[in-house]
């Protein structure tokens, strides 16, 4: 019987680049992971986040900010990707954002700055978490996951083993990525778009 080790084949940065732009995929240990969609809820509540986060980084030119879509090689063995993610939401700092760090027509080779990970109903808790530590063992300053149905923010902070938790009527703190910005959770998981239907 062959060794496993030697069948598997890692996959590289070019290999990611000819699924093309509809491939919506991750790295997980080396191997091509599919991404489910994702539903309504799922993308009102990105927008919700997304548009404070996008007008404050534009406006106060701290960076970018990215929805959906975008894949972070987090970490490569020579030319294996080993991880790479895909996060709802995404915030580089502006010296992230530079050709001297990546190509513009390529894959980010950095970790975001923040990384945010919307819930659905049928995520995996351990799976989860694997996103939550890659992230952080990137370099992922702090790693948002919003629970959707629950109506909680779980902030995990790089170093930093506590966990703080945003539930009910909380404003979240997060001055030490965008000083002066609130984000209250009421408007988060707002579902107005849906009444003005």
């Amino acid at each position: 019987m062959a060794d496993l080790a030697t069948e598997t084949k890692f996959v590289t940065e070019e290999e990611l680049m000819a699924l093309g732009s509809d491939a919506r995929v991750e790295v997980v240990d080396g191997v091509i992971v599919d991404l489910p969609g994702c539903g309504l809820l799922h993308h009102i509540i990105a927008g919700n986040l997304f548009d404070p986060i996008d007008h404050y980084v534009r406006d106060h030119k701290t960076g970018i900010a990215f929805i959906h879509g975008l894949l972070y090689i987090l970490k490569k063995e020579g030319d294996a990707v080993i991880n790479a993610r895909v996060p709802d939401i995404s915030f580089l700092r502006k010296e992230q954002v530079s050709p001297r760090v990546w190509e513009i027509e390529s894959f980010p080779r950095v970790a975001p700055t923040l990384a945010i990970e919307i819930t659905s109903p049928d995520d995996n808790a351990e799976a989860l978490l694997r996103k939550v530590r890659d992230y952080l063992g990137g370099g992922t300053a702090q790693v948002w996951v919003v629970f959707a149905e629950a109506g909680e923010v779980h902030v995990y902070r790089r170093g930093v083993a506590q966990v703080h938790t945003y539930s009910g009527s909380d404003v979240m703190d997060v001055s030490d990525l965008f000083p002066g910005l609130k984000l209250p959770l009421s408007d988060i998981f707002s579902l107005s778009e849906l009444d003005e239907a």
